[in-house]
C-alpha cells in the first residue's frame, strides 16, 4: 500500500459519517418536487418575500417526513470529525421546520430553499474539491 492509498483510506475513515449525512440528505431531497414543479420565491414592493406555492406538487407523505426526522434525531452527531457544529446547525434548522405539526406546502418550499441555498457551500463536503475526490 502506497503513501498516498493510506492517506486516502484514512481521510475517507475520518469523513465517512460527513458522507453518511450527505447521503441522508440527498436521499430526502430527492423526494422533493422537481425544480420545474416547486415553488417560486420573489420579493414584493415592500421588501418582503413572497413564496408561490399554486403550480407546486406535494407528492411526500406523513410517514416519510416522519422517517426522515427520526434518521436526523438519531443521527451520530458527536462521531462527525470536521465541521460538528455546522452540522449540528443546519440539522437543527432543517429539524424546525420539520417539527411544525402542519404540514404544508410551504414547509416544503422551506425546506427546498434550505437545501438550494446551501448546494453551493454544503457545511458537510469539507471544500468542493475534498467532496468531489471522495466522492460526494
Amino acid at each position: 500500500m502506497s503513501l498516498s492509498d493510506f492517506l486516502y483510506k484514512s481521510l475517507l475513515f475520518f469523513v465517512r459519517r460527513n458522507r453518511e449525512f450527505f447521503l441522508l440528505l440527498s436521499d430526502f431531497e430527492l423526494n422533493l418536487p422537481p425544480k420545474q414543479k416547486k415553488a417560486k420565491s420573489s420579493i414584493d414592493d415592500k421588501g418582503m418575500s413572497v413564496v408561490e406555492t399554486t403550480n407546486m406538487k406535494l407528492n411526500l407523505t406523513d410517514k416519510e417526513i416522519d422517517l426522515f426526522q427520526k434518521k436526523l434525531e438519531n443521527f451520530p452527531y458527536h462521531r462527525i470529525c470536521f465541521g460538528r457544529k455546522k452540522i449540528v446547525l443546519y440539522s437543527a434548522n432543517i429539524q424546525r421546520i420539520l417539527q411544525s405539526n402542519n404540514w404544508t406546502k410551504f414547509n416544503i418550499a422551506m425546506l427546498q430553499n434550505i437545501f438550494e441555498e446551501h448546494d453551493s457551500k454544503k457545511p458537510y463536503l469539507l471544500g468542493f474539491w475534498v467532496g468531489r475526490r471522495l466522492g460526494y
